[in-house]
């Protein structure tokens, strides 16, 4: 991975292939020591994890996509001590599949925008929804 500091606000990251897409963005985050903020990004990807969350059942349901895909659209939000992100993928025939982003390395090209927060933002446990939440 490569990045630029764009301006007081932002970095670009070039993801290079067989990159994973959350380990480099969650340890790009710790080197610089950004713990708040949200990214975005384009690329292409060999596989791709995704999942969807039942509210009513507090589960996950993954799904694993073996076969190239486009990233269509890549949005995540930084906490402190994870990286939350959904994406939608393309295939070659102009499906897409979308969903939480569990896990995908890189095949072509990864191209990422982000943009710290100052300090830092807390997840908590939510019984309602069976998640861990922002706490703010």
């Amino acid at each position: 991975m490569h990045f630029k500091k764009l301006n007081d606000f932002s970095y670009i990251l070039k993801l290079e292939p067989e990159e994973e897409i959350m380990e480099t963005i969650f340890k790009f985050c710790r080197q610089q020591k950004i713990y708040a903020g949200s990214f975005l990004g384009l690329g292409a990807v060999k596989s791709a994890r995704l999942a969807w969350y039942s509210v009513m059942t507090k589960k996950y349901i993954e799904r694993k996509i073996k076969k190239p895909l486009e990233i269509v659209s890549l949005l995540g939000v930084i906490t402190d001590k994870k990286i939350h992100a959904h994406i939608v993928l393309s295939s070659a025939m102009m499906k897409t599949y979308g969903g939480h982003l569990i896990c995908s390395r890189i095949a072509g090209a990864g191209e990422i925008i982000l943009t710290p927060g100052s300090g830092a933002i807390a997840r908590q446990y939510d019984q309602l929804t069976g998640l861990e939440i922002l706490d703010i």
